[in-house]
């Protein structure tokens, strides 16, 4: 630490700034989310998903961005009983765990590998380096863990994106892909649902929610991580 006495402290951040009170340094008196005023101006005029899309990506979203967000957020919420992190939830409450101990424990599962944000990020991957490549699909589908290099999370068990569970494409799954390729023309998942069977037909597994979502984060602009 340095020993200058006078010395100025400033927290830098290319999400948000603070411009503070006259006479309190230490309240802000105004606040931007990268450039927009956020009291004096979005929370009058913006909807929630455009300032969440605002504080991922910097920049306002079109219309039919802000809209794939609210619906994907909607599939997104609750995914029922059966769902690995959900179940993690009630078995934590079931056993006396605080509030905010079974929320840790919904969000352990739901980071992980089944059906979970780090599948959902393998997938956003691979369309970033596969495009609509159906034979570089192909390679990342049936081959996931080529190239793997011992790391925190173990090799993939299964086919990133597929559900090996499941026995076919269940109708809330065709639901929910409709419903998010209606919103507008977004390319992936337009690809997705074109050649979901072929797809299907390399893993003998059909697909699983984890690979739309991250076909409308990948439309998004979403990077994997």
């Amino acid at each position: 630490m340095s020993s200058e006495p006078n010395k100025k402290y400033r927290y830098l951040t290319k999400i948000w700034k603070e411009v503070p009170e006259k006479d309190d340094p230490f309240t802000a008196s105004q606040c931007y989310c990268h450039g927009y005023d956020v009291y004096g101006d979005v929370i009058k005029k913006a909807t929630w998903f455009e300032y969440v899309f605002l504080l991922f990506k910097g920049e306002r979203p079109s219309k039919e961005q802000s809209q794939l967000m609210e619906k994907l957020a909607m599939v997104l919420a609750n995914p029922g009983p059966r769902e690995a992190s959900v179940r993690a939830a009630m078995n934590g409450g079931n056993g006396g765990s605080t509030e905010a101990a079974s929320l840790i424990a919904a969000l352990a599962v739901g980071a992980g590998q089944y059906g979970g944000a780090e599948e959902v990020k393998r997938c956003v991957y691979s369309f970033s380096e596969c495009g609509f490549d159906l034979e570089k699909w192909g390679k990342a589908i049936l081959e996931p863990n080529e190239g793997y290099v011992e790391d925190i999370w173990a090799p993939f068990e299964h086919s990133p994106g597929f559900d090996p569970n499941a026995v076919g494409f269940s109708r809330k799954m065709r639901e929910i892909l409709r419903a998010l390729t209606e919103v507008s023309n977004f390319e992936c998942l337009d690809w997705l649902a074109t050649n979901r069977e072929s797809l299907e037909a390399l893993t003998k597994t059909p697909v699983s929610l984890s690979f739309v979502a991250a076909a409308a984060f990948s439309d998004l602009g979403f990077e994997p991580k």
